[in-house]
């Protein structure tokens, strides 16, 4: 069936706000030194234009990243692979721009050619590369955020990526490994490459306390004719007939001064999914866990230091292919010397998959050990190799694989 593209007010409000846009003065130019700037990019500061935007509330940026990946041994073949994601997001500042208090409008696009390694080389369950897909081009996203009594409530509306709000393991971010993202037993999940039209809300009634909820339109699980991520609100109202609500309470502590993170949540999804014999069901659900915490810390700049995190999740194994999920790992920013925005990361995740699994065998467990470093070139370049060995592939369908990436990521 034919993509259909995403057609909403939201995006005619964003163009004509940077139609009607003032351009700045040189006056106004020399007095907002200690403004926002844009962040570094290749191309710089379009001669101050990109910086004289994003003071007044409008930020353009654009990714472009490479992902070569080998198979050495093992999996499903031996060979190598290349994908080539592009990612493009204009964010607005309503509030800046407009004088719409604690207003924020958000759109993404996104593209990638190339091969799905991990279904063409290795056959794992987790993703050994998180941008790992099928073929596409969509506007991903396309939000509006209000905040308000002073940020302790935010509300969300429009087509988002479920994992920036719920599941998120913020020290994890620089892992390539699909399950550093968030745990593979949420069934259905509304994140990459299938955002969905959605509704949220959130709060946080102290500063160590956060509680926040979800509706997403469920329909990528429902198969190839209601992906979310080339749509817009048609199947959130209309067929096929599923949600994914999900809820997360998180807490937020800081002994000796090094912040850490607790975070537990539940989801359900109301489509339809099948069972051993050919039964069905209307319906399933599960839960995960999330805890991060800095352990050391460079004094004087919070960006350096080095973090460990750990998941867990669990669904219904008589519904779902990933029954059990636990991962722990080590993140760390300018761990060497003079190398202050390096990153280095070594990860172990493994899932149990439940009889359901086409794959599956033997003890149905499929584990991933990863390491990473990432050479920042440039505050707008990295260079990352990352090498992971996956044993048993598939819960056990393909021999223990060992595979190498090298992403080069640069912001435009």
């Amino acid at each position: 069936m034919p993509d259909h593209p995403v057609r909403s007010p939201l995006l005619g409000l964003a163009l004509a706000s940077l139609l009607l846009l003032p351009l700045p003065s040189r006056g106004e130019e020399a007095t907002t030194e200690a403004a926002e700037a844009a962040p570094p990019s290749a191309s710089g500061s379009w001669f101050g234009v990109r910086d004289s935007l994003a003071r007044r509330g409008v930020e353009v940026t654009l990714i472009l990243q490479g992902d070569p990946s080998a198979n050495l041994t093992g999996g499903v073949r031996q060979g190598t692979a290349m994908r080539m994601p592009l990612q493009a997001t204009l964010d607005l500042d309503l509030e800046r721009l407009v004088g719409w208090r604690g207003a924020q409008l958000h759109t993404g696009v996104h593209a990638l050619e190339g091969r799905n390694a991990s279904e063409h080389l290795v056959g794992d369950l987790q993703g050994f590369d998180n941008v790992d897909s099928q073929r596409f081009r969509q506007v991903s996203e396309l939000w509006l955020e209000q905040r308000l009594l002073r940020d302790r409530l935010r509300f969300k509306l429009g087509k988002a990526d479920a994992n920036a709000d719920f599941a998120r393991v913020f020290a994890s971010g620089e892992f390539l490994n699909s399950s550093a993202g968030y745990s593979p037993t949420i069934q259905g999940f509304p994140s990459y490459p299938d955002p969905a039209a959605s509704v949220s809300l959130f709060a946080s009634p102290t500063g160590w306390l956060s509680v926040g909820a979800g509706v997403y339109d469920g329909a990528s699980h429902e198969g190839c004719h209601g992906r979310t991520g080339n749509r817009g609100l048609g199947t959130f109202f209309g067929a096929p007939d599923a949600l994914f609500a999900v809820g997360e309470m998180g807490i937020r502590y800081a002994p000796g001064g090094r912040p850490g993170r607790l975070s537990l949540g539940s989801w359900r999804h109301t489509g339809t999914f099948e069972g051993e014999g050919g039964a069905t069901r209307r319906g399933t659900s599960g839960f995960y866990a999330v805890l991060e915490q800095r352990i050391l810390q460079e004094p004087g700049d919070g960006s350096q230091g080095l973090d460990v995190f750990a998941q867990l999740g669990a669904s219904d194994g008589r519904w779902s292919d990933v029954e059990q999920h636990a991962s722990l790992g080590l993140a760390a920013t300018g761990a060497l010397p003079g190398r202050n925005r390096d990153v280095l990361g070594l990860m172990l995740t493994s899932v149990v998959a439940s009889a359901l699994c086409p794959t599956a065998s033997g003890s149905r467990r499929e584990s991933v050990l990863e390491l990473y470093y990432g050479v920042a070139l440039r505050p707008w370049l990295m260079v990352k190799p990352d090498l992971q060995y996956v044993r048993h592939p598939g819960a056990g369908a393909a021999r223990d694989a060992l595979v190498g990436t090298l992403r080069v990521t640069l912001a435009f």
